[in-house]
């Protein structure tokens, strides 16, 4: 604390805020530091933004409940995960929300409504959000003014951050969306956050250090899983690496090795037809040795034929669900070859009597 004082960084009941040592190296200036536009705006505002957006409109999509607040909150997010997924499919969005996992518990936290979502999945909902806003305006008196309109200076904000070039006039109009946003946002009575502020002061930053999109750290944080998982290979001995080489190995080889109980009874099926093929050829030499009649022969070959017949079936049936393994369409194979054989072998003893 005393330090902090001494160094004239910062003043107040603050007591880890010393000079930070970045600024003791050679050439480093204050100007070098900037605002990135995903932390701020994609994991900042934007959270919050969707978040309060999608908590007060929940109510209006399932208005056929609207007497028990809980039941219409979970039915309207049934409804609005139902227009989700025809958004992600008429725009093909790479970026989606795992729909089958979000509850209402993503939106409400412990501090307050907020969306739990990754930099690029937020900043594809920005589009979504706005048109919902703009459907729903007339609902909520001057809520649901202020929301639409708060919503759609985002919306604008989100567009000029894509630019490769921002003029000055793009610069001016960013710093005015920014204000309206802001007063709008208030109108809500929605809560505030650091973020907000800093947000403010990106006009600044795109004037001092160019277009967000030539800065952002997008690149940068997509580098993360990768470095975290050679890091879990590298870091604890050769017992993590067989774990990751085996966990590979089984989403590689998962169409190979499933083991569902229709893959299992196919399987069955070609066994028994294997089966079937050398017990004939056993009974068949046994037979020959003791100089049995041709017509014993003949029926055995006929009712061993059976058995490669009964497998055919099972994996034309299983087949025909299409829920089989890849593997299952070159085992086929050998009953029909089993059979093709032993009616031959039946044909040949036919002769012979």
């Amino acid at each position: 604390m005393k330090e902090s004082i001494h160094c004239n960084f910062r003043r107040g009941v603050a007591p880890f805020a010393f000079f930070p040592r970045l600024a003791l190296a050679p050439h480093f200036k204050w100007t070098m530091i900037t605002c990135d536009y995903m932390h701020a705006v994609d994991l900042g505002i934007l959270l919050y933004q969707i978040g309060q957006v999608w908590w007060t409109i929940l109510p209006h999509l399932a208005p056929e409940s609207r007497n028990e607040r809980s039941t219409t909150r979970q039915k309207g997010l049934q409804a609005l995960k139902a227009r989700l997924r025809l958004y992600y499919k008429a725009r093909r969005t790479k970026s989606q929300l795992p729909l089958r996992r979000v509850i209402l518990n993503w939106l409400r936290t412990k501090h307050g409504i907020k969306l739990r979502a990754h930099a690029s999945q937020a900043n594809a909902l920005v589009g979504f959000t706005a048109d919902l806003a703009e459907e729903f305006k007339q609902h909520d008196g001057h809520l649901g003014n202020h929301r639409c309109c708060s919503m759609q200076s985002i919306a604008s904000i989100a567009r000029l951050s894509r630019q490769d070039v921002l003029t000055e006039g793009d610069v001016t109009a960013w710093r005015r969306l920014s204000v309206e946003h802001m007063f709008h946002y208030a109108c809500c009575q929605w809560p505030v956050y650091p973020k907000f502020h800093l947000f403010q002061h990106m006009p600044h930053f795109i004037l001092r250090c160019g277009v967000p999109r030539t800065y952002w750290v997008y690149s940068d944080e997509a580098k993360n899983k990768q470095v975290k998982s050679l890091w879990t290979m590298v870091s604890k001995g050769h017992a993590s690496f067989e774990q990751v080489f085996a966990a590979s190995m089984a989403r590689r080889f998962k169409p190979f090795m499933n083991s569902s109980g229709k893959n299992t009874l196919a399987l069955f099926a070609v066994i028994a037809c294997l089966l079937s093929l050398f017990l004939l050829l056993s009974l068949a030499h046994l037979l020959c040795w003791f100089s049995c009649p041709p017509w014993l022969l003949v029926s055995l070959a006929f009712l061993a034929a059976l058995v490669p017949m009964a497998s055919l079936v099972t994996l034309a049936s299983l087949a025909s669900s299409g829920s089989l393994a890849p593997w299952v369409s070159l085992a086929s194979l050998a009953p029909s070859t089993c059979l093709t054989f032993q009616v031959s072998l039946a044909s040949y003893f036919l002769w012979l009597s």
